[in-house]
């Protein structure tokens, strides 16, 4: 399950097949080797002595590339980080570039391709995302346009209301309720004469007086 091919960059750029980009850190943490590793148990087969070009023996595990391929893929072709280029290429440059490739896919029926391409943060370069942000960014214009003509020149006429009289002296098209001839009758009722408060404004003044 480990992919020991080996890539050799030739031409002079600074090529690290270790780099902490290559992983997540949690997924690195992840991985450890034994306390006693790698002088016990003797009889042992390590890592190291199984693909020496894969990792060594200060490694072991800790090996980035090891732990980059040990995950799965979510689709059905495996495409995972080899190593970084820290060194600046140009347009035109010529890289020469040695493979040496021990992994078998015949039985597979399967093929092996080496991609040069940028990573950032978000993973690498993926224009079919970019194609599909947009094509969808092209129907949502499109449906926008469809929805503001329709409201301009063919607008749907609106409903007739289902109830007239929601309640008791209140329609649906609401208005302050007028009082009728009993409301006024009891609200005269419950004012007081003129005459009445007058003679209790008189009583007040001659109490103060008195005090």
């Amino acid at each position: 399950s480990v992919f020991n091919d080996t890539i050799e960059l030739a031409s002079e750029v600074d090529f690290n097949d270790d780099d902490p980009r290559m992983t997540w850190d949690s997924d690195y943490d992840r991985f450890q080797n034994p306390p006693d590793y790698p002088t016990q148990p003797s009889n042992a087969s390590w890592l190291h002595d199984r693909y020496p070009a894969v990792t060594d023996v200060a490694r072991g595990v800790k090996s980035r590339r090891f732990v980059d391929w040990m995950f799965p893929s979510f689709f059905g072709y495996v495409r995972n980080p080899y190593g970084v280029i820290d060194s600046p290429l140009k347009k035109g440059q010529q890289l020469m570039i040695r493979i040496n490739a021990s992994f078998p896919v015949a039985s597979l029926d399967a093929e092996k391709r080496f991609l040069l391409t940028t990573r950032n943060g978000l993973g690498g370069r993926h224009a079919l995302l970019g194609s599909l942000l947009i094509f969808g960014s092209g129907v949502c214009f499109v449906l926008a346009i469809a929805v503001v003509a329709i409201n301009k020149w063919c607008p749907r006429p609106a409903g007739k209301p289902r109830f007239r009289q929601l309640a008791h002296g209140f329609t649906s098209d609401w208005e302050p309720p007028q009082p009728g001839p009993a409301a006024a009758s009891a609200s005269a009722a419950a004012a007081p004469p003129a005459a009445a408060v007058a003679a209790s404004s008189s009583v007040d003044q001659a109490f103060k007086a008195s005090v």
